[in-house]
């Protein structure tokens, strides 16, 4: 949603660890997938564009400032809820994210709140757009 404005580094730096975080619990469901190609063209990424192995921390320091780090939270979080099984695993990755760039553990609610509150206006309008007239 707010991808398309980061940098194209911070770009590819998102990519390389949206891919991570999707693997973490070894379980990629194919909401996942679908949602990671959609974030990708989103940002005019290929989501199979070869990106070099670093380490995860490394990945975290190219995500500069507040507004892009929020944002990628906020796609992470919607990632961990999209497939309605936010592991121990996706929790400590986004918990690894907070760390790193500063966010406490009340930052993680208030950001897992509003994905929350995101979906479930998202797919109110879904169903209002299929609603079937009478």
């Amino acid at each position: 949603m707010f991808l398309n404005s980061l940098p194209q580094s911070q770009k590819v730096a998102f990519l390389a660890l949206v891919r991570d975080f999707v693997r973490v619990d070894e379980k990629v469901s194919e909401t996942e997938i679908q949602s990671l190609e959609v974030m990708c063209h989103g940002m005019g990424l290929d989501p199979k564009m070869w990106i070099e192995k670093r380490p995860r921390a490394e990945w975290f320091k190219q995500i500069e400032g507040r507004p892009a780090r929020v944002a990628v939270l906020f796609e992470l979080l919607g990632l961990a809820f999209a497939d309605h099984d936010f592991g121990a695993l996706e929790r400590a990755f986004i918990q690894e994210a907070c760390a790193e760039w500063g966010f406490s553990e009340e930052d993680l609610k208030e950001f897992a709140n509003w994905v929350e509150r995101h979906m479930a206006l998202v797919a109110e309008a879904q169903r209002l757009m299929n609603k079937m007239h009478t």
